[in-house]
C-alpha cells in the first residue's frame, strides 16, 4: 500500500496550559502568533501552522498532523 506524501499544512498540539504555551512559543521561540481565541492559539512556522489547545479528552502532549492532499481516496 502506497502512502501519500502531501505537504504538511498544520500541526495541532494539545497542551495543559495554553497561556504558558503561547508565552513559550511567542516570547521564547519568537514564533509569529497568528491568532488566539481563548483556549486555542495559532502560530506560523514558515508556512506550516502550529495550533495549540487544551485537550478535549486526549492527554496533553498529543499531536495531530494535517497534510494537503489532492485526492483523499
Amino acid at each position: 500500500m502506497a502512502f501519500f506524501t502531501g505537504q504538511l499544512r498544520q500541526v495541532s498540539l494539545s497542551v495543559a496550559d495554553v497561556d504558558a504555551a503561547v508565552a513559550f512559543y511567542r516570547d521564547v521561540l519568537e514564533l509569529p502568533l497568528i491568532a488566539q481565541f481563548g483556549p486555542l492559539a495559532f502560530f506560523d512556522l514558515g508556512g506550516v501552522r502550529l495550533s495549540v489547545s487544551r485537550p478535549g479528552g486526549a492527554p496533553a502532549g498529543n499531536s495531530v498532523l494535517y497534510f494537503v492532499v489532492d485526492d483523499p481516496h
